[in-house]
Order: structure tokens, then C-alpha cells, then sequence
């Protein structure tokens, strides 16, 4: 697994990533082989992580 910490915001779901176009969309469901695919999710509280964030 990899996890990838952002000072940013998305929005939490599933996303589609298409390498070619280096474009990405919201998706109900993993279905395609030939895309790559993330999983967004935020913490409800402050963690460790965000302590880390705040440093970089």
C-alpha cells in the first residue's frame, strides 16, 4: 500500500487516474485494469500524520 499525505483537500472516494491524459475522475467502483485507481479518505480527527504536515 501506499499512503500520500497532501496539505490539500479532495474530496473522499474512489478516483480514477488515467496515466495517458494524466487526468482523473470521481468513480462509483473500481472496474477497469488499464486505469489506476485511489482511495481518498480523511481522518475524522488530528492524527500523528497532520503533526507531520505541519512540518513540512
Amino acid at each position: 500500500y501506499l499512503m500520500v499525505y497532501t496539505k490539500g483537500t479532495l474530496e473522499n472516494g474512489i478516483l480514477e487516474f488515467d496515466v495517458n491524459t494524466k487526468s482523473y475522475k470521481k468513480v462509483e467502483s473500481i472496474e477497469r485494469s488499464d486505469k489506476t485507481y485511489f482511495v481518498i479518505m480523511s481522518p475524522k480527527r488530528n492524527t500523528i500524520a497532520d503533526a507531520a504536515i505541519e512540518k513540512l
